[in-house]
C-alpha cells in the first residue's frame, strides 16, 4: 500500500506545512510508503485537480490524500481515512467565517452513520479527502479527454474527472462534481464526523464540533442535509 500526496498549492502556509511534515514523520514511523509530489501551480482549479489525478495515477500509488495547502490537520487525521477502507472518505472543514458551525460538505438524510463514527455523504470537500485508485478507474471510461497543451505543458492526454456546472438547481464546485459523478456509478462517499480540522484565512478556523455532535444534536442551521435521492 503506498500514498501518493500532490502539492496543487497557490502559496503554502507556514502551519500547513509543518503538518505535512508531521504526516511525513508518522507515515514513516508506522513504515506506510509514501511519495510527496513536486509542488505545482495552476490558474484553473479544475485542470489542476485533473493533473493531479492524472499524475497519480501515472505512480503505483493505491491512494491519493488530497489536502489543501490552507487545511490544518494532525496525522491521525489521515490514519482514519486510510483505515476507514473507504475509496472515496473525507474529512469536512469549516468555512472560513464565525457564523455557526458550517462546514464543507453534506450528509444524507437519513443519517447513515458506521461504527466507526463515519458518516455517508453526498458532499465531499477535496480540501481534506483520501481517494483510492478504484475511484479514478471506475469514472474513467466516461470521463471525456483533453491535451495538456498549456505553456509547459507535457502534451499528454489525461481525463477530466473534476469539472463545475449545473446540476438541477445548484451551480457545483469541481469537488461535489467529482463525488456526484461517483455516486452516480454506484458508489459511496464517507465523511469522518469525528474530526475537527482549521481552515487558515485572516485567522485559523474551526467548526465547534465534528459533525456527528452536530447532528445529535439536531442542530438543524449547523450543517447542510439533504434527502436521499435528490
Amino acid at each position: 500500500m503506498r500514498l501518493y500526496i500532490p502539492r496543487l498549492t497557490y502559496g503554502d502556509q507556514p502551519l500547513h506545512t509543518h503538518c505535512l511534515l508531521q504526516l511525513q514523520k508518522r507515515l514513516l514511523s508506522i513504515g506506510l510508503a509514501h511519495s510527496f509530489a513536486v509542488p505545482f501551480f495552476d490558474s484553473h482549479i479544475n485542470r489542476g485537480r485533473n493533473r493531479v489525478a492524472a499524475n497519480f495515477l501515472a505512480t503505483d500509488c493505491d491512494m491519493m490524500l488530497s489536502v489543501d495547502a490552507d487545511v490544518v490537520f494532525a496525522p491521525e487525521n489521515v490514519e482514519r481515512l486510510i483505515d476507514s477502507t473507504y475509496a472515496f472518505v473525507g474529512t469536512p472543514y469549516p468555512f472560513k467565517t464565525e457564523i455557526g458551525n458550517n462546514v464543507v460538505g453534506t450528509v444524507y438524510e437519513p443519517i447513515t452513520r458506521d461504527d466507526n463514527g463515519f458518516v455517508r455523504a453526498r458532499d465531499v470537500g477535496s480540501g481534506f479527502c483520501l481517494l483510492r485508485r478504484e475511484v479514478f478507474e471506475r469514472l474513467s471510461k466516461g470521463a471525456p479527454k483533453v491535451t495538456n497543451d498549456i505553456v509547459n505543458g507535457d502534451g499528454k492526454e489525461y481525463s477530466v474527472f473534476y469539472d463545475s456546472g449545473p446540476d438541477t438547481t445548484q451551480y457545483i464546485t469541481e469537488d461535489w462534481w467529482l463525488a456526484r459523478a461517483y455516486q452516480a456509478l454506484g458508489g459511496e462517499c464517507w465523511l469522518d464526523g469525528e474530526a475537527r480540522l482549521g481552515h487558515i484565512g485572516s485567522k485559523v478556523y474551526t467548526a465547534v464540533s465534528g459533525i456527528n455532535a452536530a447532528l445529535d444534536a439536531e442542530l438543524d442551521n449547523e450543517l447542510l442535509r439533504v434527502k436521499a435521492g435528490q
